[in-house]
């Protein structure tokens, strides 16, 4: 067997093992994806209506309505997860409370940004 030859013989093994471990991490990856079941029609409906009041309460608070404020509201499973930016921290202050004030929300995931924070 040549220099080359035995080389690439030696790679083989190599080459199995890191295309078994990317195989491995990609499955873990996707599986971590369904730790969040599906949700059935009760509770998709429940954060459906959570997202809502959430929304709802955002718009009518006056803090809030200074521009530039870009909040997205998503909810799971009674999670309200807030994202976005707003101009001030008392903007994000306000966002999170306004949210935990909404019927049904079990808690508040606070991922906005602010714009001038310094």
């Amino acid at each position: 067997m040549s220099r080359t030859a035995s080389a690439w013989a030696a790679m083989i093994p190599f080459q199995s093992m890191a295309i078994v471990a990317v195989v491995v991490l990609m499955v873990g990856a996707l599986s971590a994806c369904s730790a969040l079941a599906p949700c059935n029609a009760a509770a998709c409906a429940a954060d459906a209506k959570i997202t809502v009041a959430v929304k709802e309460r955002l718009g009518l608070h006056d803090a809030l309505k200074v521009e530039p404020v870009a909040i997205s509201v998503q909810t799971i499973g009674g999670v309200v997860y807030l994202g976005g930016v707003v101009d001030t921290e008392l903007q994000r202050q306000v966002a999170e409370e306004v949210a935990h004030e909404a019927p049904g929300v079990t808690r508040v995931e606070n991922r906005i940004g602010v714009l001038n924070n310094w």
